[in-house]
Order: C-alpha cells, then sequence, then structure tokens
C-alpha cells in the first residue's frame, strides 16, 4: 500500500443541517480527520466527536482539526459546545481558543 501525504491535507467544512463535519482531506480527496457535529442555532454548533485515520496518529491530525474548527468559529461568530471528550480537553489545553467555547 503506498504511503498517505499527510502534509497536503485541506481543512473543510460540510453542513447538510442538522449535521455538519469538519474535515482534513488530502489530494486524493481521502477523508483523513473528521469532527462530527450538529447546530443548534444559527451561531451555535455542538462538537460530538472526532476521528483521526492511523495515517495521521503522531502528526497532529487532531490538533489541526480542531486549529481549523476554532478558526471557522471565529470567521463565523459560531459559539461551539461540545460533548467530545477530545474537543474537552483542547479547549483546556488552549486557554486562546476559549472566546469560541459555549458552556
Amino acid at each position: 500500500m503506498p504511503a498517505i501525504e499527510t502534509d497536503n491535507l485541506r481543512f473543510e467544512v460540510e453542513e447538510n443541517p442538522p449535521r455538519g463535519r469538519f474535515k482534513l482531506v488530502n489530494d486524493e480527496g481521502q477523508v483523513l480527520g473528521e469532527m462530527i457535529f450538529s447546530r443548534e442555532a444559527d451561531d451555535s454548533i455542538t462538537i460530538e466527536h472526532t476521528e483521526v485515520d492511523d495515517a495521521l496518529r503522531g502528526k497532529k491530525g487532531g490538533l489541526r482539526l480542531f486549529q481549523g474548527m476554532v478558526a471557522w468559529a471565529r470567521e463565523t461568530g459560531t459559539g461551539i459546545r461540545s460533548t467530545c471528550p477530545f474537543v474537552s480537553r483542547m479547549f483546556d489545553r488552549d486557554p486562546s481558543s476559549s472566546d469560541v467555547l459555549e458552556l
């Protein structure tokens, strides 16, 4: 099996209300990471689950998704809630992202 390229990943948002997901996609169109969310209101979502492909283990794939989600939330004025343990831990570890966190 050929190696999966992990340096050329795109962050994408896919939404079909009331559900959506943030994705890390490589040049071949493979989804290598995703965060599943539900839309609670026009300006609020809840992150429910994060999953990263084994190809991104140790390559900060989860962090890339989290940072992309925070940047998107700031750009769109969307507040974030989390029932996902990974995302909740990331908010705890990165106080600079608390501006988008809704309690």
